[in-house]
């Protein structure tokens, strides 16, 4: 029996000398081809850097894999350039016009909505907004059924995506991604794809989405337990809507977990 585990792909921004700017040919990578480094991979994802950690069966393993990646990123970007972890940024269009044509491509791969299991909407509307996902993978401990994987992935929106809410203090990026439920079924188990990079900002907020991550798989039988006290709808409703009144009000009825 293999153990369970967490690992992410999250995607961070770009400064130089204080100005956001694009990460394109600075890194190296593709989501085809990443670029192995110690405990992980790095790669370019249109204007970001990507950082993908090896799974992680403890929440130890898990900070110290994002950490190690997140450096070994920062010593490969050229002098005067670091790294931003905001959610989400307007360029200006002229500065998109003028980068490489990395810039205007989107993946194209598409993701789901766990509880309607439709398939989300890929296509990206001509916009100067671009976004950062701090998307989470369950590696499941024994072999993946697809109820296990739906009930999971909807088990992450109670435990993650509706406290999310409430740390995450970006309102914008989920006008392109991140809708509650989004989700993409692995061979290991499933990738949770609400969540923006919010919690690369510090090592409690890693440990609370490792916790969280592991409850949502360990109590992936109790989901509709919580949805005779929280309807789907309701929850969907506020993630979307980044309402933190009704998150902060279902956070404590529901007894949810938050960072210390």
């Amino acid at each position: 029996m293999s153990a369970l585990t967490i690992g992410h792909d999250a995607e961070v921004f770009v400064s130089q000398a204080g100005t956001i700017t694009h990460a394109i040919g600075l890194l190296g990578g593709t989501k085809e081809k990443p670029v192995p480094v110690k405990q992980g991979a790095l790669q370019e994802d249109n204007v970001l850097a990507e950082l993908n950690i090896w799974p992680a069966a403890t929440a130890d393993k898990f900070v110290e894999h994002t950490n190690t990646v997140m450096e070994v990123l920062k010593s490969r970007l050229p002098d005067g350039y670091d790294v931003d972890i905001i959610s989400s940024h307007h360029y200006p269009k002229e500065f998109l016009m003028a980068a490489p044509s990395q810039a205007l491509e989107f993946g194209c791969d598409p993701d789901f909505n766990c509880w309607t299991l439709d398939e989300n909407d890929t296509s990206s509307p001509l916009t100067t907004l671009r976004t950062a996902g701090g998307h989470v993978h369950i590696g499941f401990p024994n072999y993946v059924t697809e109820l296990d994987r739906v009930m999971t992935m909807r088990m992450c929106d109670y435990l993650l995506g509706l406290p999310s809410v409430l740390l995450d203090t970006d309102t914008e990026r989920r006008s392109l991604y991140g809708k509650a439920g989004a989700y993409r079924p692995k061979p290991y188990g499933a990738e949770y794809r609400t969540l923006s990079n919010f919690w690369l900002n510090d090592e409690a907020l890693m440990r609370w989405v490792f916790a969280q991550a592991v409850e949502c798989y360990e109590q992936r039988n109790s989901t509709k337990d919580y949805q005779l006290i929280l309807p789907s709808v309701e929850v969907q409703r506020i993630i979307n809507e980044s309402d933190k009144v009704a998150a902060a009000k279902w956070v404590q009825a529901l007894n949810i977990n938050m960072p210390v």
